[in-house]
């Protein structure tokens, strides 16, 4: 099936109605999230959002130091394209 850009933002918006945070799904991609950070040097998380008509781009990103113990956390947004 095929759905258009307006199609995906209206699908977007009835879930975030329904499920405020993906933690609330299985799968690999939680335990991602829960895993040892040991040796762990950087995280990103990117996710591709359209909102307002704009379809945009958001990163997380966490960067440990030493060891894990101390991190510092940002975020950007890059607006990517107009969807009409």
């Amino acid at each position: 099936m095929a759905w258009s850009l307006h199609q995906l933002d209206q699908s977007h918006t009835q879930q975030e109605k329904d499920v405020k945070m993906n933690s609330k799904f299985e799968g690999p991609f939680i335990s991602a999230f829960e895993t040892d950070v040991t040796g762990v040097v950087k995280q990103e998380l990117i996710t591709y959002r359209i909102k307002d008509g704009m379809l945009r781009k958001e990163v997380a990103t966490r960067t440990f130091h030493q060891d894990g113990k101390d991190w510092l956390d940002s975020s950007t947004v890059t607006p990517l394209a107009e969807v009409k």
